[in-house]
């Protein structure tokens, strides 16, 4: 059920469906990313432990290993990102999927739909990443998948919360769903994966090509700053990706 928008500062452990300011909920989890031991909240301490200590769970193999043991590390990773970065708001009303074979192409896709509304009070969401055998190296592959599941993450995560109205706008969601909000919360994420005080990975989140998307639509171009800021290139690269686009 849809509820009128606060615009009050959000607090993560208090979260509404359809009820938030997109821009004051990619702040709070900004805030909840910049985080690092031994200042972590009760939540991130637990799921970072457990990184540390059942490494075995999120150990990326060398060497090729069926799809129920890809989703088995999917799965781990869903909910340890969820953990890490989004105070366990995403899996609550969201599963992840790993479908195999529906891609011939290099490039890892994925889409997030709507499971339904429990009594029609509540949205839920299912991940889906279409796995391509495209790309033969198994750690790189999966490495792939998981920028890919954070990418989505990002999505549901505002999608869940934001205020419909307002998401609508570019400096929410936007018309692709790649809107300014989305690029702080996928930027704020990317730079806490990358940190060694955390997870110390590198995952593509796919900025460049999401910003692109919402620039297609004709929102207004950001500032030099902020293209840097969110997807670590500039103005005339953004502007050669958009002709490219239209060729």
């Amino acid at each position: 059920m849809n509820q009128k928008c606060t615009h009050k500062p959000i607090i993560l452990t208090n979260l509404h469906q359809s009820s938030h300011d997109p821009t004051l909920l990619a702040e709070a989890i900004t805030s909840i990313c910049l985080k690092r031991p031994p200042h972590l909240a009760p939540g991130q301490e637990t799921a970072l432990s457990k990184f540390t200590e059942e490494a075995g769970l999120y150990e990326l193999p060398d060497q090729r290993v069926d799809q129920y043991h890809e989703k088995s590390i999917i799965t781990a990773y869903f909910h340890l990102f969820d953990d890490l970065f989004f105070e366990g708001n995403v899996g609550k009303f969201c599963e992840v999927a790993l479908f195999k074979g529906f891609l011939d192409s290099k490039r890892t896709r994925a889409m997030f739909d709507t499971l339904g509304k429990d009594n029609q009070r509540e949205k839920r969401y299912e991940i889906r990443i279409h796995a391509t055998t495209k790309v033969a190296n198994q750690k790189k592959r999966l490495v792939h998948y998981l920028g890919t599941l954070l990418h989505e993450m990002v999505h549901v995560f505002l999608q869940l919360y934001a205020c419909e109205e307002c998401a609508r706008k570019t400096e929410g969601l936007g018309l692709t769903g790649h809107g300014w909000a989305w690029m702080e919360v996928a930027t704020a994420v990317k730079d806490a994966v990358g940190k060694k005080g955390l997870l110390g990975r590198d995952y593509p989140l796919g900025r460049l090509v999401g910003l692109v998307m919402e620039l297609r639509t004709g929102a207004k171009m950001p500032t030099e700053e902020k293209v840097r800021q969110w997807t670590g290139v500039g103005l005339k690269e953004v502007n050669n990706e958009l002709k490219r686009h239209k060729k």
